[in-house]
């Protein structure tokens, strides 16, 4: 057995002992685990950007398609037919294919009405309101074709309003009368 009372520290050396050794701790719990919770955040940052980079990998045959079909679209002009005016006996079969081509983009016409009191003789165009209800999507795609009607002068408003659970819209036009 060893016995404690050989080992005498005189109280200098102690004191040095215990200053050194608070100086390792100190310097373990101030130097290095600061600096260890560090490391392990910039370890989860650079995993987090090696996944980023693999998803990149992955997308970007898709985003240099987008870019492709996006420059071509950039050099194509929207052609619209020349414009031509419409007999004025022929209003009412424009009424049917405008009634045909709502149908054929999902929506019902509600509402034909040639304004006739604000005939422009020296213009010969007609203010001509149109109604139609359904869906937004379909909505889109009939107005992208009203646009390339040629005897359709201009479009003055559109009003879109929510009813009952689908969507009304209102054309206000100008069309083109000889």
């Amino acid at each position: 057995m060893i016995n404690i009372q050989q080992f005498k520290l005189s109280k200098d050396t102690l004191m040095f002992l215990l200053i050194c050794t608070g100086g390792v701790l100190l310097f373990v719990f101030v130097g290095i685990i600061p600096n260890q919770f560090a490391i392990q955040g910039v370890t989860e940052d650079i995993m987090q950007l090696e996944s980023d980079i693999e998803k990149q990998k992955y997308m970007q045959p898709f985003f240099l398609d987008y870019l492709k079909k996006n420059r071509e679209l950039k050099n194509t002009e929207i052609k619209l037919p020349p414009k031509k005016r419409l007999n004025q006996n022929a209003i009412n079969t424009f009424g049917d294919q405008l009634r045909q081509l709502a149908e054929l983009n999902h929506l019902r016409l509600e509402k034909f009405l040639p304004d006739v009191d604000r005939l422009n003789p020296t213009t010969k165009t007609i203010p001509l309101t149109i109604v139609v209800q359904g869906e937004l999507y379909g909505f889109q795609d009939f107005y992208q074709n009203i646009c390339k009607l040629p005897m359709i002068d201009g479009i003055e408003a559109i009003y879109i309003r929510t009813v009952k659970q689908t969507k009304e819209m209102q054309l206000n036009l100008m069309l083109a009368l000889e």
